[in-house]
């Protein structure tokens, strides 16, 4: 058996362990502001058990679900079968740095980048525009108070674990592997819990990751270490972002 499907299997073991550390502590401001795009979980999407590489376009099934009420996921495996013949294969140096990567796969099973999920989104006219983390936590706020959600990229590794009983930080176990525990999520809403900002997000890992709770401190320091580009899905906006 191969490094990477060592890792692999390793990653899917992982994710049905549950163990639990301490969550950070930033003082955030102090707001009774509570927004959610999707209270009652509809957009949600459960990858199936032991998939370790489609939480991009699940990702994007949220996002044009989000965009285009008349779509619905109905069979989750044909749509991403289909998904997945709009996107080009990798060049060789994308293949060497995809650990979900192997020859016969081609692109029927990799990984999905930032760029694929754009693609995606555009083909189907879902309208996205681009934001970087850089902009600040206030940017992401704007676009949340606008109606709008995110898809963001992050290394799992750099977000805590649920502290207890708490529906805040992520409810599995991860661990270190070559490039990073990279995996999309997608923010729907954001409140104040004890004075701090928390974000509400779609974690399609586990049936836990709907309108999981993220500390904003810890989102924006994992995107900003793991790959700085956020893709905003705008409702009712005709402004799209060229897919690279």
């Amino acid at each position: 058996m191969n490094e990477k499907k060592v890792v692999s299997l390793l990653i899917a073991l992982c994710l049905s362990a549950s163990i639990t550390v301490s969550c950070y502590a930033d003082a955030e401001i102090n707001n009774s502001t509570i927004i959610s795009h999707d209270p009652l979980g509809k957009l949600f999407i459960r990858q199936a058990t032991g998939d370790i590489n489609n939480c991009g376009p699940i990702a994007a099934f949220v996002a044009r679900q989000f965009s285009t009420q008349r779509f619905k996921v109905k069979n989750l495996n044909s749509s991403i079968a289909t998904a997945r013949t709009l996107i080009t294969p990798l060049s060789p140096e994308e293949i060497e740095d995809n650990l979900s990567y192997t020859d016969d796969s081609k692109f029927d099973s990799r990984w999905w980048h930032t760029g694929d999920i754009k693609r995606y989104l555009t083909q189907h006219q879902v309208p996205i525009s681009p934001l970087n983390i850089q902009q600040g936590t206030q940017a992401l706020l704007k676009e949340l108070d606008k109606g709008n959600i995110m898809i963001i990229n992050v290394n799992m590794n750099d977000l805590p674990q649920q502290n207890g009983a708490t529906n805040i930080g992520k409810p599995y176990l991860t661990f270190p592997i070559p490039g990073g525990w990279g995996h999309f999520l997608v923010i729907v809403g954001y409140q104040y819990i004890d004075n701090r900002l928390v974000f509400q997000i779609h974690d399609s890992v586990s049936n836990k990751g709907k309108n999981r709770l993220f500390y904003a401190a810890n989102i924006v320091h994992a995107v900003k270490r793991y790959s700085p580009e956020i893709i905003v899905i705008n409702k009712g906006k005709s402004t799209t972002l060229a897919a690279k």
